[in-house]
């Protein structure tokens, strides 16, 4: 696993980013179908996970990052605070979108899109958690048990 772990420490996967794309279409269309049952979010939530991992992995998600982050940096605010504050607010917009409401879960759905983005730019201590303890520890073994589900 460690040939997916860039220079930087950074898990990138060539190409996971329509494996990223095929989960979350899954949880879209699963939520749609599944919109008002109490259960529906055991569904629909571990498929949305997968799909978060696999886009933190995806060299899409990287640049998507490096150019907000540019942004940010060219208008005189500190990116990497900025970055770090939507990651966490995107992580904890997941868990207050449950506690709300749990049969629909489209807006914890975009959080978890958003929230592999901004991890790529946070710095400090959310930062280095969120990238090298959340997504990165997890997003190896998501994909590693991905690969032998599918034989790869």
């Amino acid at each position: 696993m460690d040939r997916y772990i860039t220079d930087n420490n950074v898990v990138q996967i060539p190409g996971v980013e329509w494996i990223a794309l095929l989960f979350f279409v899954a949880a879209w269309y699963l939520n749609r179908r599944l919109e008002g049952n109490n259960w529906s979010p055991w569904v629909v939530l571990p498929i949305a996970i997968m799909g978060s991992l696999m886009w933190y992995a995806s060299a899409w998600s990287a640049n998507i990052s490096g150019g907000i982050s540019g942004i940010l940096s060219g208008i005189g605010a500190p990116a990497s605070t900025v970055m770090g504050v939507i990651c966490l607010l995107a992580l904890v917009g997941t868990i207050a979108d449950l506690l709300i409401d749990a049969t629909y879960n489209i807006a914890a759905v975009w959080a978890l899109i958003v929230a592999p983005v901004a991890a790529h730019g946070a710095g400090g201590f959310v930062g280095g958690f969120v990238r090298e303890g959340v997504y990165g520890g997890l997003t190896l073994w998501v994909w590693g048990s991905v690969g032998e589900l599918f034989g790869g």
